[in-house]
């Protein structure tokens, strides 16, 4: 199986710091790069279905396009 590159953006042209955390990341944060008010990053994920967070100036945000899983973070489906 083949790792797939997988985008991840946050919209908040007011924050300072936007970091994700995943299964994917074994829950270590990861910086997203701020570019014209959108927060982005891209991650070689293995296909498969993961949860994650965004922490957006120290708070835990949920990706609002993206269902949520049990444990209370989005869910992210790489194929």
């Amino acid at each position: 199986m083949k790792a797939v590159k997988t985008a991840f953006v946050y919209k908040d042209a007011k924050a300072k710091s936007v970091k994700i955390a995943g299964s994917f990341t074994s829950w270590k944060d990861v910086k997203l790069t701020k570019k014209n008010g959108v927060w982005a990053t891209d991650i070689y994920i293995l296909p498969g279905t993961y949860p994650y967070h965004f922490t957006v100036d120290g708070k835990k945000k949920l990706d609002p396009g993206k269902p949520k899983a049990p444990t209370g973070d989005s869910l992210v489906d790489v194929n």
